[in-house]
């Protein structure tokens, strides 16, 4: 049976690798186009442990949670605790808090001023929050949509986010690069090897 297999792949030896080479071609634009959409990270916590029970406890019975979403408002040339500064970062908690599926929203204005919060030279505050949704896919796409809501500027203060949203978006977006750069150099060399 091999020997009759092997022959006729020896007559057919041309057809058989453009065929072969057709078909790659086509199951990675039909089958490999679509999977930096649908592959995606996995989490961190092990749905059986007791603190990840506990968690979501908290979470669903009452309204609280880890933040997800860390705001790091800057002032350049003056202080955190300056007054203009103050009531500008009052109301960009103000209008956070205002944003859809946001919250638990606290920042080193709402809450008196707490020294955790505040960088040693002072020009540096945090706003934390929690952006909720049904699903981790849900909280990425609502973590971009708040991003480019608020901007990187309010009132004279610069903003830059940070949190796991953040790290988890950028890590997620390095990854599918990555592994696109991966794949186009990987695919060939082992086509050319396997000739």
């Amino acid at each position: 049976m091999f020997g009759r297999l092997g022959r006729f792949t020896h007559r057919r030896r041309r057809a058989i690798l453009v065929l072969t080479g057709l078909f790659v071609v086509i199951a990675g634009v039909v089958g490999g186009g679509g999977v930096f959409g649908i592959v995606k990270g996995g989490g961190f916590d092990d749905p059986a442990a007791e603190s990840t029970k506990a968690g979501i406890y908290l979470d669903e019975q009452l309204g609280a949670g880890d933040p997800n979403l860390v705001i790091v408002v800057t002032v350049a040339g003056r202080s955190v605790d300056d007054l203009a500064t103050a009531a500008a970062g009052a109301a960009l908690t103000t209008s956070v808090a205002q944003l859809a599926d946001i919250a638990n929203v606290v920042s080193y204005w709402s809450l008196g001023t707490p020294e955790a919060l505040r960088s040693t030279d002072g020009t540096r505050a945090l706003v934390l929050a929690r952006i909720e949704g049904a699903d981790d896919d849900a909280i990425a796409d609502r973590f971009a949509e708040v991003r480019d809501e608020l901007g990187t500027s309010s009132d004279g203060l610069d903003l830059a986010y940070g949190g796991q949203l953040a790290v988890f978006d950028q890590v997620s977006t390095l990854i599918e690069d990555d592994l696109k750069k991966a794949e186009l150099i990987a695919v060939p060399i082992t086509l050319v090897l396997l000739l």
